[in-house]
């Protein structure tokens, strides 16, 4: 290093508080710590596409609902998709395999569960290779109404992937390992 910046250097670190240095050094020591349900690798800082999306579905008064979830990356993804009823309680998971730039569509209707009030959640997680979650879906809900002759469409919703650590830990874990592929 020549002396000039390693003057400047020096002095900023001399100039520092030792609490400063701890907290930092506490913080790289915490977020370098391996967990499961870890943050999105490449997290996209504005949000707009993510490791964990959510929306909802309908299937009331004859409704039906597609989901389509893309995969605009150039690598494969493991995605899982999470069904809960209205009041939190799991229904159904299933997950499928995507290929760079692929798209995967999901008749909710057709997966076979009815919850009791004919509408609930959602949750997309992806992952490069199970365990390792991986930015990378973005996606969008439809909703047929038939008897008002209407559609919706929206936006899955990107998460942020540090909500996904307590979600996955108290909602997602204990119910993924019966998560079945998704039917073709």
């Amino acid at each position: 290093m020549s002396p000039v910046p390693g003057t400047l250097f020096g002095n900023v670190l001399d100039g520092a508080r030792k609490s400063w240095l701890i907290r930092l050094g506490f913080l790289l020591a915490v977020a370098s710590t391996p967990s499961f349900a870890q943050e999105c690798k490449g997290a996209a800082p504005d949000g707009s596409a993510s490791c964990y999306l959510t929306g909802t579905y309908e299937m009331r008064e004859d409704a039906t609902t597609w989901l389509q979830i893309i995969n605009p990356t150039g690598h494969n993804l493991v995605v899982y998709a999470f069904f809960f009823d209205d009041n939190e309680h799991p229904l159904d998971c299933v997950y499928s395999k995507m290929s760079a730039n692929d798209l995967w569509e999901i008749t909710v209707n057709k997966l076979g569960f009815k919850p009791e009030r004919g509408f609930g959640v959602v949750k997309l997680v992806s992952f490069v290779d199970p365990p390792a979650l991986a930015i990378g879906i973005v996606g969008n809900q439809r909703i047929w109404f038939r008897k008002q002759q209407g559609i919706s469409e929206t936006g899955l919703h990107p998460i942020q992937s540090t909500i996904l650590r307590e979600d996955f830990e108290k909602m997602l874990k204990p119910i993924i390992g019966k998560c079945k592929p998704a039917p073709m």
